[in-house]
C-alpha cells in the first residue's frame, strides 16, 4: 500500500515482512524522521519519498528486491544509522534533492549493501565505518564526496557537477576498481583515491573525464598496481605506490601529464607514462621512481611527440623514452645517478634536445638502441672523479652541447656506420675533469669535430672513419692509447701535447699536432700519410719514432720551434 505520513500515527515508520513497501511523505506536513524496514518476505521492493531529513537504521532486504529512498527539501540530510544490511542483489538508490543536502552515516555504523548502489545529491559523506561494504557504486554530487569501504570499492560511475569540492574514495583492505561508467570531475575539485592494501585501477578504456586542473592523489598497497586513464590532461597530486606498477595515460591529443606544486611521487616499481602528443612533466623535488618508461607519441600515433621532463632523488632509471620528432628530454637526479636498461624494446629516442643532470652522481646511457636528435646532449655530473658519463647514440650526428660539465671521464660512442661526433662549435664550453673518449666508427665516413675554444679535458681517445677529424683542448692534452682514426686528424692543445704510455695509436691519414707548449711522443704512434708538428715553445721530441716503421717513410713537417726539435730515427 501507499500511505501519506500524515495518515501515520508518528513520523517514524518501522515495518517487517512486507512484500512491497511504498511510503510517500513528500508533500505531507508530517514528514518522516526515521525509517526501519525488514523485507524478509521474498523479493519485495522498497520505495520511500520524504520531504525532510531522514535516518535509516535496522533495515534489511533480501532476494532481488530494489530499494529506493529519496529525500526532498533544501538542507535535508539522509543518514545511514546502525544496522543497514541489504542483502538483496537488486539495485539500491539513495538520493537527496535541493540545495545544501547531505548523504551521510553515523559514527561506527556498519553499512552492508550487496547490490549496486547509487548515491545522488549534494554532499556525500559516508566514511565513518572502516568495514562498510557496497556493491558497485554510482555517485552523483553537486558538492564533495567522501566514501570509505572495507573491501574493494567498485566504481560504476562518478559525476560531480559543483563549482568546487573534493572527491575521496578509500578501500581499507581491498582495491579500487572501475566498471563501465566514467569518472567526471570538473575544475575546482581535488581527487584522492586510497587503497593501502591493494590496487587502484581507474582504467576505463574510453577514458575518464578529470579536468586537467584537478590534482589526483593516489595511495596503493606495497605491491599495488595503479592505473589512471583520462581523456584530457592528468595533474598528479601526492602519489604513493611503493613496489607495484604505475601506469598513467592520456587519450586526447595534447593531453599532458604533470604534477601539482608542492607534491611528490614515490613509485618504486615501474612507472609507464603515455600521452598522445602531450607534455610529460614530473619535475618536482622529492620524486622517487623505480624504472621509468615515458612515451609522448602514444606508440607513434602522435609522431611529433612532446617534451618530457623527469626529476627524482633516487637513481633515475629509464626503461624506455620516446619524445617524438620534436620533443626534448630533460632528466634531473638530485642525489644519485641516471641509468637505463638494455635489451629489446628499450632505448632512449629523442627528436629534440637532451639535458641530463646528476649533480652528485654519474650518467650511464649506453644502450646501443639510443637515438638522440641533433638538438644536442648536455650533461652535468658530480664535480669529483665519481661523476663519470657514458653516452651511446645511433643517430647520424651526436652533438655534445655547450655547458656540459663532467667531473670524471666522459665517453661518447656513436654506433652509426657513418656517424659524426661534434661539440657545439667554436665558442662551445665542454668541461671534463678526467678523460674524453670520442668513439665514432672506423669503417665508414664518420669523423669527430670537437673544436670549442673554451673546452678542457685531460686526455682524449679518438676512433673515427675516413672523414676529417679535429679536436682542440684548452689545456695540456694527452693522446690516449686505443686511438684509431682512418682519416686525417688535427689535435690542438693550449698546453703540452703528449701520449700516455699505453695501447696502440693508429692514424690512417695525416696527423697534425699543434701545442703552445711541448710535443713529446712517449709511445710509437703509427701515421700513414704524414706527420706535421707545431710546438710554439717546445721542445718537440719524436725520437721514439722510426721514420720507416712508424711514419711510412714520410718526412716530418715541423712548423714550430726548431732549436729544441728532436726528430724520429730512420
Amino acid at each position: 500500500p501507499t500511505r501519506r505520513s500524515s495518515e501515520l500515527p508518528t513520523a517514524t515508520i518501522a515495518v517487517t515482512d512486507v512484500s512491497n513497501l511504498t511510503v510517500d511523505a513528500n508533500t505531507s506536513n508530517k514528514p518522516l524522521t526515521a525509517l526501519s524496514f525488514a523485507m524478509t518476505g521474498g523479493n519485495g521492493n522498497v520505495t520511500v519519498t520524504d520531504a525532510g531529513s531522514l535516518a535509516i537504521s535496522n533495515s534489511a532486504n533480501v532476494g532481488t528486491g530494489t530499494t529506493t529512498v529519496t529525500v526532498n527539501g533544501n538542507g535535508s540530510v539522509l543518514t545511514f544509522g546502525s544496522g543497514v544490511a541489504l542483502a538483496s542483489t537488486g539495485a539500491a538508490s539513495f538520493a537527496t534533492t535541493g540545495t545544501g543536502t547531505v548523504i551521510t552515516d553515523t559514527a561506527a555504523s556498519l553499512i552492508s549493501i550487496a547490490g549496486p548502489v547509487a548515491l545522488s545529491g549534494g554532499a556525500i559523506s559516508v566514511s565513518s565505518n572502516a568495514t562498510s561494504s557496497f556493491g558497485q557504486l554510482t555517485l552523483t554530487s553537486t558538492g564533495s564526496v567522501a566514501l570509505t569501504e572495507g573491501p574493494t570499492v567498485n566504481i560504476g560511475g562518478i559525476t560531480l557537477t559543483g563549482a568546487s569540492g573534493s572527491l575521496g574514495l578509500t578501500s581499507v583492505t581491498g582495491s579500487i576498481t572501475q566498471g563501465a561508467g566514467a569518472i567526471t570531475v570538473p575544475a575546482g575539485y581535488t581527487a584522492a583515491f586510497s587503497a593501502p592494501a591493494g590496487n587502484i585501477a581507474l582504467s576505463l578504456v574510453t577514458g575518464n573525464a578529470f579536468d586537467s586542473t584537478v590534482p589526483i592523489t593516489l595511495t596503493a598497497g606495497a605491491a599495488g598496481l595503479t592505473t589512471v586513464i583520462n581523456n584530457g590532461g592528468i595533474l598528479l597530486g601526492n602519489v604513493q605506490v611503493p613496489l607495484g606498477t604505475f601506469t598513467i595515460s592520456t587519450l586526447a591529443s595534447g593531453g599532458s601529464i604533470s604534477q601539482a606544486v608542492g607534491t611528490s611521487l614515490f613509485e618504486y616499481g615501474t612507472a609507464t607514462l603515455t600521452t598522445q602528443g602531450g607534455t610529460i612533466t614530473l619535475a618536482n623535488a622529492g620524486n622517487n621512481f623505480g624504472g621509468i618508461a615515458v612515451d609522448s607519441t602514444n606508440a607513434a600515433a602522435a609522431p611529433a611527440g612532446a617534451n618530457v621532463s623527469i626529476r627524482e632523488t633516487g637513481a633515475n632509471h629509464y626503461n624506455v623514452v620516446r619524445t617524438g620528432s620534436a620533443g626534448n628530454f630533460t632528466a634531473v637526479d638530485d642525489s644519485a645517478s641516471i641509468i637505463q636498461d638494455s635489451g629489446l624494446g628499450t632505448g632512449i629516442i629523442v627528436g629534440g634536445a637532451t639535458s641530463l643532470s646528476a649533480a652528485t652522481g654519474s650518467i650511464t646511457l649506453a644502450n646501443p638502441l639510443n637515438n638522440f636528435g641533433g638538438g644536442g646532449i648536455k650533461l652535468v655530473t658530480a664535480s669529483t672523479i665519481v661523476g663519470n658519463a657514458s653516452i651511446t647514440d645511433s643517430n647520424a650526428l651526436t652533438v655534445i652541447a655547450n655547458g656540459t660539465s663532467v667531473g670524471g671521464n666522459l665517453s661518447i660512442t656513436n654506433n652509426n656506420a657513418n656517424g659524426v661526433i661534434r661539440d657545439g662549435g667554436a665558442a662551445s664550453l665542454v668541461t671534463v675533469g678526467g678523460n674524453l673518449d670520442l668513439l665514432a666508427q672506423t669503417g665508414g665516413t664518420g669523423f669527430v669535430q670537437f673544436t670549442g675554444s673554451n673546452s678542457t679535458f685531460s686526455g682524449v681517445q679518438i676512433t673515427a672513419g675516413s672523414g676529417i677529424s679535429n679536436v682542440l683542448d684548452n689545456k695540456s692534452l694527452v693522446i690516449l692509447g686505443g686511438t684509431n682514426v682512418a682519416g686525417s686528424l688535427a689535435l690542438t692543445s693550449s698546453g703540452d701535447l703528449t701520449t700516455n704510455f699505453t695501447g696502440t695509436y693508429i692514424f690512417g691519414g695525416s696527423l697534425t699536432l699543434t701545442a703552445t707548449g711541448k710535443i713529446v711522443m712517449e709511445d710509437r704512434i703509427n701515421v700513414a700519410s704524414g706527420l706535421t708538428v707545431d710546438a710554439l715553445a717546445g721542445p718537440t721530441d719524436l725520437s721514439i719514432l722510426s721514420l720507416a716503421a712508424n711514419l711510412g717513410g714520410h718526412a716530418v713537417t715541423n712548423l714550430g720551434n726548431t732549436s729544441n726539435y728532436f726528430g724520429p730515427g730512420p
